[in-house]
Order: C-alpha cells, then sequence, then structure tokens
C-alpha cells in the first residue's frame, strides 16, 4: 500500500513539472507580496521548503500561469505562485529613514519571529528600499544585504534634538558595545578608517552610526579628520593575494589579485600590519607584506631579455609528491592532487619545474598533463552514512567538513583509479570518496519525533555497535531510512539509529506555555533525567516556557536558549509561587510576561535603600532586577536616572499604559526639574506593584485613583 502511494504521488509530481514550459536560461524575477510560501512541489498541500520576502531576487527556471520554478545556484527546486512574481524590481533608490524608539530590531524576514539580524538605537539613520504591499513593514538596506523593520517603527524626520558629526576610527578594530560601557555586550565592529555619524556622547564615550551597525564606542578611537588620502600606485607582490573586508585575515575576502595587480594605496593602520587600499572605489585591507611599491614585472632576470615563458598544466596522478630539485632522492617539499591547476616554468628530462601560490618544486612529467582533467560541475548526493571532506584524495589528509546525508554537492573531476571526486568546496576544492556520493537525487526525508525521554542512537542498526549519541522526548528528526525494527535519523548534530517505536509522526510539542519555578533550587538539566548535566539554575519564582511534558508526566520540555532542555515536573507551578496572584498573567508578551512574574516573585520581600535583590530591594532596584533578570535588559538605577531614561518612550496618561511599562511618581517636593523619584511596574486593571519605603516591602497598590494616582509622573514603555 505504502508502495502504491508513492508511485502515485511520483507521478502526479511528474506530470506537474512537465507543465512547466523549460526557459533555455533562468530568468530574474522579484518577489512583490509581503511573504511568499515556496514548496517542495507544485501544490499548496505540499511540503513547505522555506519562506520570501517582499524584494527578494529569485531565479526562475520555468513557469506557467500558476506556479514557477525556483531555483539556486545549488540546484536546490522549489515552487511558488507566479502571481506572487514579478520581472520589475520593486526596490526604489534608497531614502533615510530613522528610528522612533531605543532597540528597534531589524529582522531577516517579515515576521517578528524570523531572525533578528541587529537592535538599533533611537535615531539611528538607515536606507530604506521598499515598503510592502500591505504597509507593515519597511525592506532597508543591511550589512550588505536586506533586512525588514516594522512602519510604525520608522519615520522620514531626523530626531530634532540629535545633533550630528561626522567621525573616523583611528584604531585597528574598535568594539561596539550596547551601552556606554566596556563591560556592556558587544553589537558589532569598526575598523580604521570606517566613516561614522556620532550622534550621542557619554564620558568617554561616543555612539555612532553608519546605517549598518551602532553603538558605543570610546571616544579615542575616533577623529574627526579622516587617516585615510589618496597616495600612490601600488602592486601585488605575488599570485592569490586576498583582499579582506576588515582588518584581519580570518574575515571573508573581498577580491583576489595576482602578481602586478594595480591597487590605489590611502593608509596603513596603527600597527602596521594592513594597507588600507581603494579598490573599484571600496576600501579594503591586505597584508603590507603582500604589496610593493615596485611593479614586479618590471623586473627582468640578468643576462635574460624576456620574461620567462610558461605553461599551464594540470595533475592528472590522484596525489603526486613534489620535491626540491629534479631527483626522487630530493627531499618532499609537499604534494600535488588531481585536478590542481599549476604553472611549468622549466623542464629537465622527466620531471617538471611547476610552482602555486605556495610556492615552487619539481613533479614527474607522468603525472601531468595541459588538458584539463576537470569537467562541468555536476550535482551529487551524499549517501545515508555521510560524508567526509578531505583536503587531499586520502584519507590521512586534513578533513575540511562532514556533510551530512543527503547534502547536495558540486562534484568537478574523477581520478583515474576512479576512488576519489574532486569538489568545490568553500571557494576551493575537495576531495571525497566516490562511495559516499551518488547522482541520484534521494527521496524526501520524513520528519519524525522523539516520544520516549531518552533514546540511543547508534552507528549501525545494532543495539551492540558504537554508540553516537543520545535523543530526547519532543526532539525534531529525519528520518533517512527504514531497517526492520531499526530507523536511520539525523539532525544538525550528525546521525546515527534508532529503534523505530521510539518514534512519531505526531508532534508532541505544544503551544508554549508559561510555568514558574515552585521549589528554592530549580535546575534545568540537557536530559530528562535527574544524572543529566545541569545548565542553569532557577530560583524560585522565575518562569520558562514549556512546550511539552513526558509521557509518564514527569519531565517537562522548556526552551533554553535557540534550543530545549528539561526540568522536573515537580519543581515547576502553573501560578506564581509568591504571595500575590496576579489577575493579569498572560496578558502581555512571552518577555514581558517573563520580566512581571521575577517582580511579583519579589512580592513580600523587604525594601532596604540601595539594594537590587535578591533579598531585598528598593524601588528602581526592583526595576533593575526583574528586567535584567527577565529581558537581558540594563535599567539606571537612581530614581532620577530611571524615570528620565531618554532611551525609553514615554506614557504620558495612566489610560495609555499597559502592561509591563514602568510608572514614575513624584512624591518627594523638591522642585519642577525633578518628577522622579519613586518607579514601579505596570501590571493592569490600575494596579502596579513596587518596594515602598513607607509599607517597608514589595507590595501591589492602586493607581487608578488616590495618591498615586495624583502622584503619577509618566510611564515608560521599556519593550514594545
Amino acid at each position: 500500500m505504502k508502495i502504491s502511494r508513492f508511485a502515485a504521488a511520483l507521478l502526479t509530481l511528474v506530470m506537474l513539472v512537465c507543465a512547466l514550459p523549460a526557459f533555455a536560461e533562468t530568468e530574474i524575477m522579484y518577489v512583490i507580496k509581503t511573504s511568499v510560501q515556496v514548496y517542495y512541489s507544485p501544490s499548496t498541500s505540499a511540503k513547505k521548503y522555506c519562506t520570501l520576502s517582499y524584494g527578494d531576487e529569485v531565479m526562475v527556471a520555468a513557469r506557467n500561469s500558476t506556479w514557477a520554478q525556483l531555483t539556486n545556484e545549488a540546484g536546490a527546486i522549489g515552487y511558488c505562485k507566479t502571481a506572487d512574481l514579478s520581472s520589475k524590481d520593486p526596490s526604489v533608490p534608497p531614502v533615510y529613514v530613522y528610528t522612533k524608539s531605543s532597540d528597534v530590531k531589524v529582522y531577516k524576514k517579515t515576521s517578528t519571529s524570523s531572525t533578528t539580524l541587529a537592535r538599533l538605537d533611537k535615531g539611528t539613520r538607515i536606507n530604506g528600499v521598499a515598503k510592502t504591499p500591505d504597509g507593515t513593514w519597511v525592506r532597508v538596506e543591511y550589512d550588505g544585504g536586506y533586512g525588514f523593520i516594522k512602519t510604525s517603527n520608522l519615520t522620514l524626520t531626523a530626531p530634532s534634538d540629535q545633533k550630528t558629526l561626522t567621525v573616523y576610527v583611528t584604531a585597528n578594530a574598535a568594539a561596539l558595545r550596547k551601552t556606554a560601557s566596556a563591560s556592556a555586550k558587544q553589537v558589532g565592529a569598526a575598523y580604521y578608517g570606517e566613516e561614522f555619524t556620532l550622534s550621542k556622547l557619554s564620558g568617554s564615550w561616543g555612539y555612532v552610526s553608519n546605517g549598518t551597525v551602532s553603538g558605543w564606542v570610546k571616544k579615542s578611537s575616533l577623529a574627526t579628520k579622516n587617516p585615510l588620502s589618496a597616495s600612490s600606485v601600488y602592486y601585488a607582490a605575488q599570485d592569490s593575494v586576498t583582499l579582506y573586508a576588515r582588518v584581519g585575515d580570518s574575515l571573508g575576502g573581498v577580491a583576489v589579485i595576482n602578481k602586478s595587480d594595480e591597487v590605489t594605496l590611502v593608509g596603513i593602520t596603527p600597527n602596521k600590519k594592513y594597507y588600507v587600499v581603494d579598490y573599484q572605489g571600496a576600501y579594503c585591507y591586505v597584508e603590507v607584506a603582500k604589496l610593493t611599491a615596485a611593479n614586479p614585472a618590471d623586473d627582468i632576470k640578468p643576462g635574460d631579455g624576456d620574461e620567462d615563458e610558461s605553461i599551464t598544466v594540470y595533475v592528472i596522478a590522484t596525489n603526486a609528491s613534489a620535491y626540491k630539485s629534479a631527483s626522487s632522492s630530493a627531499s618532499i617539499v609537499g604534494t600535488v592532487s588531481y585536478g590542481e591547476e599549476l604553472t611549468c616554468t622549466q623542464v629537465k628530462d622527466s620531471w617538471a619545474l611547476v610552482s602555486n601560490a605556495s610556492g615552487a618544486a619539481w613533479v614527474k612529467k607522468s603525472a601531468l598533463s595541459t588538458k584539463d582533467p576537470n569537467f562541468a560541475a555536476v550535482t551529487y548526493y551524499v549517501n545515508d552514512t555521510g560524508a567526509t571532506v578531505y583536503a587531499r584524495p586520502k584519507t590521512s589528509a586534513s578533513t575540511l567538513a562532514k556533510l551530512p546525508a543527503r547534502a547536495s554537492v558540486s562534484v568537478v573531476g574523477k581520478t583515474a583509479d576512479g576512488d576519489w571526486y574532486r569538489m568545490e568546496y568553500n571557494g576551493s576544492y575537495g576531495y571525497v570518496k566516490t562511495s559516499a556520493l551518488t547522482s541520484t537525487k534521494p527521496a524526501e526525508a520524513v520528519t519524525m519525533y522523539v516520544r520516549y525521554n531518552i533514546v540511543s542512537a547508534y552507528k549501525t542498526s545494532s543495539s551492540s555497535s558504537a554508540k553516537v549519541g543520545d535523543v530526547c522526548y519532543g526532539d525534531e528528526l529525519s528520518c533517512l531510512q527504514v531497517s526492520g525494527e531499526w530507523a536511520l535519523v539525523s539532525n544538525s548534530y550528525g546521525q546515527g539509529w534508532v529503534k523505530q517505536d521510539a518514534l512519531t509522526t505526531k508532534d508532541p510539542n505544544v503551544k508554549d506555555t508559561a510555568l514558574y519555578a515552585a521549589a528554592d533550587t530549580t535546575y534545568v538539566l540537557q536530559k530528562p533525567s535527574s544524572s543529566a548535566k545541569k545548565l542553569t539554575t532557577l530560583e524560585k519564582g522565575e518562569t520558562v516556557t514549556a512546550v511539552a511534558i513526558t509521557t509518564d508526566n514527569s519531565w517537562v520540555r522548556v526552551r533554553y536558549g535557540d534550543g530545549y532542555a528539561f526540568i522536573a515536573a515537580a519543581q515547576l507551578s502553573t501560578s506564581s509561587p509568591a504571595g500575590y496572584k496576579d489577575p493579569y498573567i498572560g496578558t502581555a508578551g512571552a518577555t514581558l510576561e517573563k520580566v512581571i512574574a521575577i517582580a511579583v516573585a519579589q512580592y513580600g520581600k523587604p525594601y532596604v535603600y540601595a539594594e537590587e535583590g535578591p533579598d531585598s530591594y528598593d524601588c528602581t532596584g526592583l526595576m533593575w532586577y526583574a528586567f535584567s533578570k527577565g529581558a537581558g535588559v540594563y535599567l539606571k538605577r537612581t530614581g532620577y536616572e530611571q524615570g528620565y531614561d531618554s532611551r525609553y518612550p514615554r506614557i504620558t496618561s495612566v489610560s495609555g499604559l499597559k502592561r509591563g511599562d514602568i510608572v514614575v511618581f513624584d512624591t518627594i517636593e523638591d522642585g519642577e526639574n525633578d518628577l522622579s523619584d519613586h518607579t514601579g511596574l505596570y501590571l493592569g486593571g490600575g494596579l502596579f506593584i513596587h518596594s515602598s519605603s513607607g509599607a517597608g516591602k514589595v507590595i501591589v497598590s492602586d493607581l487608578s485613583s488616590g495618591y498615586y494616582n495624583r502622584k503619577f509622573s509618566w510611564g515608560l514603555r521599556i519593550i514594545e
């Protein structure tokens, strides 16, 4: 029955694909809707492949009036509705826009659940290139690509109180931090010669932005005078010289130039290790030793009126030793491998003097050919056991990568002995055993979930083989193959064989639920076992986001960072263990609910001036503790500084408050210039929690009328 269904589905897919007209070449088209779903086959009931956002550029291999067949450079194929695409780029010339508040997020896609690319401070300038059709998102230029910001968080008008100054980085590299403190989180980096806009000062720190990155940086790393200026022409001293986007040869290369290629030198970093060059209108960095003021092409060998003649040759042996001189008894200086391109400058009997970027050496002529053995790239697929990419076609060579099962690769050659494929890898080449690849595209993997607490994974379909790891309740896996009572599964960490009865196609993870730590010491564990590794410890009253409970009801699966962890069910509660029951729980976003839950958990603890927990608090100390623990937001600590913090928008009326806002009061008669000397956290329904010096402890009070209503100054929205 299973075979018949698969055959029918395959036939349907083939008929649909054949109905799409073929193009001689792919055409470039653009997404013209806010969000577009891509499917594995031309059907809305097919498995979803990925989601595209407004303005994304795609390659269309074929299309009809209903469906478009998309492809990418790796050969992957998906399908979307033709009506969602246009041959006209919807992006417009860049327009300056400004963030209206602090901590404005740049998302990868038109969804607040997509990856956050950056967090921008209030008044940050960025280039907007398009607005989505529904008007809710603006597509912006970010870090050489694009991102999306909610339209409500942007304005076309620059802040009136923002005085800006153009500055330049004078250090090799300077860290950009979230706040004006060396201990604050690093949010980016600025490099020698880069231009920024300085908009704020705080002590020895300045807030800078260039439309791509922004943050606080030491003023000593900045100057108003541009350290870069036009200089003389320099030349590459050798072949394959990399020009880097930033200081440091571990960063991505912008371009590669060869011996005698010209660049314009405009500066040198303070540590004298890197030149700054103007290459095709962009500033790049290159190691000092790789450039020379004299053109190497002008060097002529003594007694030789012409440059040496040379020819291009290719390695046709699987591996060939390279010698210091034309003799197999000479010392070996390296190895060349199948398919490598070399330059031959001299022939001596059965030997050839060849060179590449690493230097020159002698190689047997029988290992070389003037005919390129590499062929046009062909897509192959990794088999179900995975594959290893080696630097050379031998298993003793260094490992470049471990490829997962079913991954696609571009093969460009095959050794004469048939044992190795030469493949494109990371801008260069690597080698894979031919037995590890297949030209047949594998069938689609089935998504499965672990339904037992802890399940062992083995190297082969036998519990007597080597154990490769564990999977836990609720883990999502790709089922690659079934053999008897065993299933071959994979995740981002690798693959292994598990018992079939430990898997299910039904996702056991339910909707996110906020739970509270009910014990004084609650352990978050890596696996659902009391002997598992402890990841962190929760205090009583802290919240976690639960997604599932094991079938024996003994362990709760919770979100932890970018993954999951487990907590004993007996240590969690659905209600706050504090002495006050919050009547409005669950009415704000997940992050704010965590902040509020932490604050409520402090109910009844004593008021102590200048204390910020966890045993006692003053009013601003309670706010500092709740937001730092629940959201990683660090507020200022005095009543005046916390209430007058300009990073956050003010809410001027009690009616405009939302759950999770900070409320600010003027309880001390000390003049019109200080209306902030007490703060609390708004819970909703006119109630707020605060550490009261009068009551001597953390309490909940009414803001809708009476004393605190009369003393209310404003609110602050810390998290939108």
